[in-house]
């Protein structure tokens, strides 16, 4: 009897293979997704740093120039948390996105991977099938080949 062959293999290979993709944009969105948390936890650092130093610089005195510096850079790194956290939630939206994307790709992959797994059992019903009738009629050629002898 002829080995199992399931027609569509090149169309499941190719749906692994969309699935493959879609899950490597996911992990690319999750990384930078993780270095844009992470630099904003640079930014909120650096801003607490530079405060609690404009903070002591105020307290020994500082010339209005230097306190106007001082606070420039501060809305700069404010101004940098906002664009990050603005980049961050792009970010999540376009995670969203691709997580949904690939949900897709891995529901298609696995309803030919079912048609497959159908096709193997009716395949394996239709051997075991005729197995036996072919050994029914073993059975009955000894039979009849008993009772003429």
């Amino acid at each position: 009897m002829k080995k199992f062959k399931f027609r569509q293999e090149a169309a499941l290979k190719y749906r692994a293979h969309l699935e493959h993709l879609a899950k490597l944009k996911v992990a690319k969105v999750q990384a930078d997704l993780a270095r844009s948390e992470n630099q904003i936890a640079i930014y909120k650092d650096n801003f607490s740093q530079s405060a609690k130093h404009l903070a002591k610089r105020a307290q020994t005195g500082l010339d209005a120039y230097h306190y106007h510096m001082h606070t420039a850079y501060l809305q700069g790194i404010e101004n940098s948390i906002q664009a990050e956290t603005q980049n961050k939630q792009q970010l999540f939206n376009i995670l969203r996105q691709r997580q949904q994307e690939l949900a897709r790709k891995m529901t298609d992959k696995k309803a030919i991977e079912k048609l497959k797994e159908r096709k193997r059992a009716e395949y394996n019903e239709m051997v075991r099938r005729t197995e036996q009738k072919e050994l029914d009629d073993l059975t009955a050629m000894k039979q009849a080949g008993r009772k003429t002898g």
